[in-house]
């Protein structure tokens, strides 16, 4: 005889925190409180409880265009990265990143692809900290990732148009140049793939700068990006060109490391 859940006796409340996180994540638009209590057959002050709770534990977040619809956190994305993508590299990464924020004063960061988007596993951090700055598996749309632009621009074609296909739904709205037409996009795509790294000019934040070079093991694997982020000034034609020089010996630094590991 199969057990339900009651026969277990669970905490209620967990079991519906739980609820609350499969129905949300079944619903890339979000939830709004009044669904959460229909879907609970709880009362709407039960179910606001429960999502502000979560909502300062980091699980659930506001939708950024309907502030009644909740979405899962950020956290949620952090957690998942550890449980596969978190593994003894990022940790060998860790101290080669901390090298280069402490020679450029930008905050350095591992960037994946994810289903749809640019998700951030891992990030060291200047002193002065960057005022804006992607969150620790933050679900980044790919038209303002520097270090997804350059991840998705090397994958093989057929693969590069699953993503595309999966991810432009979440593409951020057309302001200050960014690219929301998917034919320029590809052709900026290639651009990339060339010369073998991505920078935002404001893409991601007003004032704000990122330069990205692709991580590659000794394998030939192209495991994550790796990536700077601050102030828009320190991006001059000068800088740029030092500092993609001195990603691509982190990288290179980082690979030996990791298969001598």
């Amino acid at each position: 005889m199969t057990r339900t859940s009651s026969d277990l006796n669970f905490p209620p409340a967990c079991e519906r925190t739980l609820k609350i996180l499969e129905y949300v994540a079944m619903s890339p638009e979000g939830r709004t409180i009044r669904e959460i209590s229909e879907f609970l057959e709880i009362p709407i002050a039960s179910s606001y409880r429960l999502v502000n709770c979560m909502l300062e534990h980091g699980v659930l977040r506001m939708g950024k265009l309907r502030s009644d619809c909740y979405k899962l956190g950020y956290k949620i994305n952090a957690w998942a990265s550890s449980s596969f993508g978190k593994s003894e590299w990022v940790e060998i990464a860790r101290a080669f990143m901390k090298s280069v924020v402490s020679k450029t004063g930008q905050a350095c960061q591992l960037c994946v692809l994810s289903y749809d988007s640019a998700i951030v596993i891992a990030q060291e951090l200047p002193v002065k900290a960057v005022t804006v700055i992607a969150e620790l598996g933050e679900k980044i749309p790919i038209n303002i990732s520097a270090g997804g632009k350059v991840l998705l621009s090397l994958l093989e074609k057929d693969r590069r148009e699953q993503f595309l296909k999966n991810a432009w739904h979440l593409v951020y709205p057309d302001a200050r140049g960014i690219l929301v037409n998917q034919e320029d996009f590809k052709k900026q795509l290639d651009k990339i793939r060339l010369q073998k790294y991505s920078v935002d000019y404001e893409e991601y934040a007003l004032g704000i700068g990122c330069l990205a070079v692709p991580l590659v093991l000794s394998d030939k694997n192209v495991v994550a990006s790796l990536g700077i982020t601050g102030k828009i000034d320190f991006y001059s034609e000068k800088n740029i060109s030092d500092t993609i020089a001195l990603l691509n010996s982190c990288c290179s630094q980082i690979a030996d490391a990791i298969g001598k590991f």
